[in-house]
């Protein structure tokens, strides 16, 4: 690439040479191997920052108006390069370079090419707000789901954006998480994994995730199969097999398929040999289907068991669970009772629980029931059928009872309807209405911030 002399040079694989014309500009060689495209740029006023991480040398091209950020750049290109690495397998080049589009060019930031990826940013972008880092991790990402392994981004996308933006959220939680590891600024709070739920609760069951792009029904469609969807799923997965077997998983894919071309079939029957058990069954749902999942809490009761109801009585305080007479009450007959030991005897409450299964999509879930006394008892229940009822009969009111209570199952469609309490009050309402409205006065006042926030959502 001949470029004028004073020109840095930013490009895939590693410069060779660089060699002066004598007429005011300079030849630049450089040279790649095992790489499937070829990007380069140049510019007078870049600024450059260098570091290494493991065996990798990164360099970052920055904007001189955002040369503040150089660290915060760098430092997200070598957390990219080190979760990789330790997670999913080896990176087959010595470099990275990091580039940062040019003011007014916002539309060839977060892109990906072989040993090189496009970022950018804003003026005065708070360390909070870490679009940044989303985006430099999630692009290097590509350099494995899209250039190492060489899937098919056209007809199965998923296997490239979705895995890709799998592993961001796996990343971004690990590395600035627990809570708000996209965004921590002035109480707002929001991960990666729930921006990408969002977006995949709007377009939940157009189309089935596995589709050739360009027969997705709608834009909106293609985005949300190709992105949030598959890494919304890849979540729930992980969350059902293990941490340790998701990884576990994860290499073995890397490993196996590396410059293969995998496709779908490939990845299943990776996750199948991995896990050690047979996941068609969600991956047909997953990945083949349009399928939605959604179990709630349909009705909690709890109601004091009178005399006569044909439970035995007659057991010592510590007791949790009764089981039926038959009909014969263990009680006295006399209702009038005011022994000693009939003022003495606990009061008995039968409580219900009743799950329903509202989405097509069945997936085993877990119950938990709290009782007044703090006691939880944990139920679990394959989700099969349309509905489940769970009975107590115990010495104790039941308080509150909660479907998948970690919230495991990001692919939920509706985290709301997951736990009633036989009474209902309104406080955690009233809180979330009070930040709702301090966020919506905020944004109103900010008539570029959903201009900026949408310059870092990557690229397809």
């Amino acid at each position: 690439m001949t470029v004028p002399e004073k020109n840095i040079v930013g490009a895939t694989g590693l410069l060779v040479e660089k060699k002066a014309n004598g007429d005011g500009t300079a030849m630049h060689f450089y040279h790649a191997e095992d790489v499937h495209d070829f990007a380069w740029t140049t510019s007078p006023e870049f600024v450059e920052f260098t570091g290494r991480t493991q065996d990798v040398d990164i360099r970052v091209l920055l904007q001189p108006d955002h040369a503040d950020q150089g660290i915060r750049h760098l430092e997200a290109a070598k957390a990219a390069v080190e979760y990789f690495q330790n997670w999913y397998g080896d990176y087959p080049f010595p470099n990275l370079t990091v580039v940062d589009p040019r003011r007014g060019a916002a539309g060839s930031g977060g892109m990906e090419y072989p040993t090189l990826i496009t970022a950018g940013t804003a003026y005065g972008l708070p360390e909070g707000m870490r679009f940044v880092e989303l985006v430099i991790i999630h692009e290097f990402g590509h350099n494995f789901w899209y250039h190492l392994l060489a899937s098919n981004e056209f007809e199965e996308s998923w296997m490239d954006e979705g895995i890709n933006t799998y592993t961001e959220i796996q990343i971004m939680n690990d590395k600035y998480g627990p809570v708000g590891d996209a965004i921590n600024f002035l109480g707002l709070k929001l991960n990666s994994l729930q921006q990408h739920r969002a977006q995949y609760l709007f377009n939940a069951d157009i189309d089935p995730t596995v589709r050739r792009v360009w027969d997705y029904y709608s834009n909106g469609s293609l985005f949300t199969n190709s992105y949030a969807k598959p890494g919304v799923l890849l979540t729930t997965l992980q969350n059902y097999l293990g941490k340790e077997t998701m990884a576990k998983l994860m290499r073995a894919y890397v490993e196996r398929w590396r410059f293969k071309h995998p496709k779908t079939r490939d990845f299943i029957n990776v996750a199948n040999e991995a896990s050690g058990q047979n996941l068609d069954w969600f991956f047909e749902q997953a990945l083949f289907s349009n399928a939605t999942l959604d179990y709630s809490v349909d009705r909690v009761f709890t109601r004091e068991i009178k005399k006569g109801a044909g439970y035995d009585f007659s057991f010592s305080a510590a007791s949790s669970d009764l089981a039926p007479t038959n009909g014969k009450s263990a009680e006295p007959d006399d209702d009038n009772d005011d022994s000693v030991e009939a003022k003495s005897r606990p009061k008995l409450f039968e409580s219900g629980v009743q799950i329903r299964r509202r989405g097509a999509f069945k997936f085993p879930v877990e119950v938990v029931a709290e009782f007044a006394n703090g006691e939880k008892v944990r139920e679990t229940w394959d989700g099969q059928e349309l509905w489940k009822k769970f009975r107590y009969v115990k010495p104790t009111k039941l308080v509150s009872a909660t479907v998948d209570p970690e919230n495991k199952i990001a692919l939920d469609m509706n985290f709301t309807n997951n736990s009633k309490a036989v009474e209902a009050s309104s406080l955690g309402v009233n809180k979330l209405s009070a930040r709702l409205l301090f966020w919506m006065q905020f944004l109103l006042d900010q008539p570029d911030f959903m201009n900026l926030f949408s310059a870092f959502i990557p690229s397809f």
